[in-house]
């Protein structure tokens, strides 16, 4: 199997359920790839200097479609308060869990509507994406799929610490596996995923949609041509013992 065979092969990724899950990781790698190429890069790196400005707020804001889910009492002096929490020492020095706990209570005081919790959980991210999942709501209903009827509410509300136990270090070896064998040079495991759960909370990988599979093949036809043939097929073999939901 090479990367073009999984391109042409498209009658097998509609017509075989367990082979398309498995290559929707492959779309996971390579979507996580352009979104770090076209923001993502920038603002982890503007997260790493302590230094995202109330425009870089704004972008993000956009980009994620966080703005909708909030309304700040006044827009202005909103994005102002959010820039300088980011700067404050306490901030930066803080875990994951803490930062987001402190920009819960920071939209608090700030909104007028909303709460912000996924404002603030795709925000952490960009401080630690090697350890903390953006928490979109799609991928949260996904994650749910994995637990038993009575632990489904857990997994939507505790999401950065239940998405780790169902995708434990054995997987994101699996996933590290894959960057490998793609040539995507992604660092972050945990956020593929997060972007696999995406697709899957989306509807659109067990309902069949055509749009993620003709962006895959798309990137597929972008990918460095020295890509090992025998790698795909190992590969694609290996995410076969990802957790079924």
């Amino acid at each position: 199997m090479t990367f073009m065979t999984i391109r042409k092969d498209t009658n097998q990724l509609h017509n075989d359920p367990i082979y398309r899950r498995k290559v929707a990781w492959i779309w996971a790698s390579l979507e996580a790839k352009r979104q770090l190429n076209f923001f993502d890069g920038y603002l982890c790196n503007k997260a790493r200097l302590a230094n995202i400005s109330e425009e870089d707020l704004r972008d993000f804001a956009r980009y994620y479609s966080v703005a909708r889910s909030v309304t700040f009492s006044d827009p202005e002096s909103g994005y102002k308060s959010l820039s300088r929490k980011l700067k404050d020492s306490h901030f930066i020095t803080a875990p994951p869990q803490r930062k987001y706990n402190q920009l819960l209570s920071l939209f608090k005081k700030i909104c007028s509507r909303g709460s912000g919790t996924t404002f603030s959980a795709k925000l952490t991210w960009f401080y630690h994406p090697d350890e903390w999942p953006m928490s979109d709501t799609l991928a949260k209903d996904a994650l749910a799929m994995y637990y038993p009827r009575g632990k489904k509410t857990y997994a939507k509300q505790n999401y950065p610490e239940a998405i780790k136990s169902v995708f434990t270090t054995k997987e994101l070896e699996i996933v590290r596996n894959l960057i490998s064998s793609t040539k995507t040079e992604y660092p972050y495991a945990l956020r593929i995923v997060d972007k696999y759960l995406f697709l899957v909370g989306s509807g659109n990988l067990d309902n069949n949609s055509v749009a993620w599979i003709d962006w895959m093949n798309w990137m597929i036809d972008q990918s460095p041509a020295t890509i090992n043939d025998s790698d795909i097929e190992a590969i694609i073999d290996e995410l076969g013992y990802m957790p079924k939901y």
